[in-house]
Order: structure tokens, then sequence, then C-alpha cells
């Protein structure tokens, strides 16, 4: 597929490159890269995907396995919150204002 140049001159005109000559960059994404020393276990990644895990396995990544029941509990007490009545009134009220 060619493009129109929309460049006033002449010249511009007729060195403006084709779509197909023109080499897209390479595709970068993002991609996580875990720190050298910091990197769980097998049992760790089966444990937190939910699947069966030998006890043991886990035993020796009791580090792991504290941080993410921690974590977990404290989800479960935060997804329990609340927000006050008094301050939903005016998060709506200031929503109304505008």
């Amino acid at each position: 597929m060619m493009h129109d140049s929309l460049h006033p001159s002449p010249a511009a005109r007729e060195q403006a490159p084709e779509a197909s000559q023109v080499q897209a960059a390479p595709f970068l994404s993002d991609r996580e890269v875990t720190p050298p020393g910091t990197e769980m276990s097998a049992a760790m990644h089966a444990y937190l995907d939910g699947d069966a895990v030998n006890g043991q396995a886990l035993h020796a990544s009791a580090r792991e396995l504290g941080l993410w029941k921690r974590i977990g509990d404290e989800t479960g007490r935060r997804r329990l919150m609340v927000t006050p009545s008094h301050i939903s009134a005016q998060i709506l009220a200031k929503l109304a204002d505008d």
C-alpha cells in the first residue's frame, strides 16, 4: 500500500518510501526480571497457583510461605472493610457538583 506524501516540495513526494519498504521496529515488550537470589521455588509457584504441593517442599520455602499467608490474611481483612456512609455521601456530592 502506498501513502501519499503531504510534503509541499515535488522532490520530497518522489522520495516518499512505500509502506512495504519501511522496516517496522521490532516489537519490544516489558518482561519481569527477577533479581538474582530472589527466585521462588517451583513448589511455591505451584502453591500460589492452587495446585497440591508436597508439605516438605513448602517447608523448605517457609519464608515465602509465611509472606504469602500474611498477604492472604491482610487481603481478607481489607476485603471486609466498608467505606463509612458519610464519606460515600461526600464523594457522591462532589461528583454531582462537576
